[in-house]
């Protein structure tokens, strides 16, 4: 598949794995790409690729001044395209569309679409129409919580994955697996917001179908199948390898993105329990495994760039099975989790290196993006001691218990 050279792409989120990927991709297709920052030891700003990064403010705190310096980025730079990386910037840049000079097209649908996307209680919906299964699903508010007949262990969700927090900024949060009334009641405490989903806690395979899509029509997909996940119950994953395509699976996942009208990159979710299948997420974004797709053959951000710009696309390009990813950090507390439930063995090889393997974050030919995951680790425990120490008690000349 050959891709149109030289466009000048400006793509956000480059302070997660997927818009790591999503910029290697379009540099390895050799576009000219810029990425935008929400602080200065993100992936993106550590990699030697792209033709440069833009610090941002962060669209968690506030979307409005996020939107307001990517459509400046984009007028200074000159940028031909802009695709969003999150589903904040989704959100924010599908409602400021006309801020943009005429010229510059960005990868966001209408503000009515990203909502219908990015809700995951639309998510049973679309899946009964396209035939795929959904676990039985609750909407819970504070008024129905106590009464609600939940079947536990229960899995516990926000409705869209940014939620309002307790400061007014907003807050990503994802699934999570509850034993008893008790602890959802914690959950939804945790979680925040005013509504919650709670679904039977399903133990199965996670599999994933992604590619990108213009106007309904999926123009290129690939399976795969995590091995691990991390965290254990509900998390995403450590460690996957692409697989051969399902047709069953493709067919419903082409008819839940065509009813939904979706153009853009994508990631379905479902669990897999022996012969059935349960929809659990729809992605409409970047995603975590999205390196995957590219060192497999199937370089989805280039694909969405020649879309956007109306270039022939040649048919549907092929993936290779059997390449593997894996995320280092979450993968070694996955394989720890094993070897504390005994499977030692499982552990073990789980450490061995594997040929065709990639990784979100570390590449031989870019490797400094790797730096910037411990400076985070270590920036935050050391703001959590300083806050610590701020809140410690004041005025104690001895310690206690002496006189």
């Amino acid at each position: 598949m050959s891709f149109s050279r030289g466009t000048t792409v400006l793509v956000t989120g480059g302070e997660h794995f997927g818009g790591l990927a999503a910029m290697r991709g379009l540099v390895l297709a050799g576009h000219d790409t810029w990425a935008t920052v929400t602080r200065n030891h993100s992936y993106a700003a550590w990699s030697r690729l792209p033709a440069g990064t833009i610090r941002v403010p962060d669209p968690v705190v506030d979307p409005e001044p996020f939107a307001e310096a990517v459509v400046a980025a984009a007028d200074r730079l000159g940028a031909r395209v802009v695709l969003p990386g999150t589903d904040l910037a989704l959100t924010s840049l599908a409602r400021r569309l006309d801020s943009f000079r005429s010229g510059i097209a960005v990868g966001v649908c209408s503000p009515d679409l990203v909502e219908r996307a990015t809700s995951k209680t639309a998510l049973a919906e679309l899946a009964e129409a396209a035939g795929l299964d959904v676990p039985p699903t609750h909407v819970l508010t504070r008024a129905n919580v106590e009464a609600a007949q939940i079947a536990f262990p229960a899995v516990v969700k926000p409705p869209r994955s940014d939620v309002e927090g307790a400061d007014g900024s907003l807050v990503h949060t994802g699934a999570r697996r509850v034993e008893d009334a008790r602890a959802l009641q914690d959950a939804i405490a945790q979680l925040g917001g005013n509504e919650w989903l709670a679904q039977p806690y399903v133990s199965g395979e996670l599999v994933a179908v992604a590619g990108v899509a213009w106007e309904g029509t999926v123009v290129a997909e690939i399976h795969q199948l995590s091995r691990r996940i991390w965290p254990p119950d509900c998390g995403g994953s450590s460690y996957a390898a692409t697989i051969e395509p399902d047709a069953e699976r493709g067919r419903k996942v082409r008819r839940l993105v065509a009813n939904l009208g979706w153009s853009g990159i994508f990631q379905v979710q479902l669990l897999r329990r022996g012969t059935e299948e349960f929809l659990i997420d729809f992605n409409p974004r970047f995603y975590g495994t999205l390196a995957l797709a590219i060192a497999a053959g199937i370089n989805l951000p280039a694909v969405w760039v020649d879309l956007i710009r109306r270039v022939e696309i040649a048919p549907p390009p092929t993936y290779r099975v059997g390449v593997r990813f894996r995320a280092q950090g979450k993968d070694l507390r996955a394989l720890a989790t094993s070897a504390r439930a005994g499977a030692w063995g499982k552990a073990t090889a789980g450490l061995v290196p594997r040929a065709n393997t990639c990784h979100p974050v570390f590449t031989w030919d870019d490797p400094l993006p790797a730096i910037a995951g411990p400076i985070r680790i270590a920036r935050t425990i050391g703001a959590s001691m300083r806050a610590a120490l701020e809140h410690a008690p004041r005025g104690l000349d001895k310690p206690p218990g002496t006189s």
